[in-house]
């Protein structure tokens, strides 16, 4: 019994060991990434190829050819959007906070639009989106040329 007992031991001091040398493994969420090329995308569609973790964003391309990526999470209490093509509009399911296809907020209680997350071209023509960079409407943010791109 007390041979089984300073195995047990040994092998728990072990396992402790091991656990405390190994370096720690953290996983962020991607927040630069690419997307494909314009043409994948069509006019006037709204894409959520890129909405599932780590990325949760939704790519917009309007009938204008303009893109802009809004990050998934609504304004109020942060969950994740539901888009609902046949109203043309965003919805939350928590509180059913509701968004127009561009962002802005149409019905509350959330208080301000989404935001938008950069975009741009890359050097091979894809098309790039940060979401370390925000942009919010209400800070007239939506007009710098890195929160949408015009193809």
């Amino acid at each position: 019994m007390l041979r089984w007992t300073g195995f047990g031991f040994l092998a728990s001091l072990v396992v402790a060991l091991w656990r405390y040398l190994s370096p720690r493994r953290i996983s962020e969420p991607v927040s630069a990434f690419n997307i494909g090329f314009p043409d994948e995308y069509k006019p006037g569609s709204v894409s959520d190829k890129w909405v599932k973790s780590p990325y949760k964003v939704w790519i917009v391309r309007k009938s204008d050819g303009t893109f802009y990526a809004l990050y998934d999470e609504c304004t109020h209490l942060s969950c994740a959007l539901r888009w609902e093509p046949g109203e043309e509009r965003f919805e939350c399911p928590c509180h059913k906070s509701r968004f127009d296809v561009e962002g802005h907020l149409l019905k509350g209680p959330a208080s301000r639009a989404l935001d938008r997350v950069a975009i741009k071209l890359d050097m091979t023509g894809q098309i790039h989106i940060d979401t370390s960079r925000r942009f919010r409407f209400e800070k007239g943010e939506w007009e710098d040329p890195d929160s949408f791109l015009k193809i």
